[in-house]
């Protein structure tokens, strides 16, 4: 795996936050987890609330890829029951 500095450049570029607060934390979380050299486990599930996937939802994908790249495990899931019978 590349070093942790390395990692956490790439994972937190175009990443933005609603607050300081929350910015510091997760950077320190995500720093020590990074440290303790070992994959991380990084999941997305997607219902879409119509039958499509669009283009707003490469962002998060290319973010997995990011992930996956150095090393980490990825799940992503599609799930369509909402999108088949509507959101209440």
């Amino acid at each position: 795996m590349k070093p942790v500095e390395e990692q956490f450049k790439l994972l937190m570029r175009g990443v933005e936050f609603g607050d300081e607060v929350t910015k510091k934390n997760m950077e320190e979380e995500l720093r020590e987890r990074l440290k303790e050299d070992r994959p991380l486990r990084v999941y997305l599930g997607v219902d879409p609330t119509s039958p499509d996937l669009h283009l707003g939802h490469i962002v998060p994908i290319q973010k997995l890829k990011q992930f996956q790249d150095l090393g980490h495990e990825i799940t992503f899931l599609i799930s369509d029951f909402r999108a088949m019978v509507g959101d209440p």
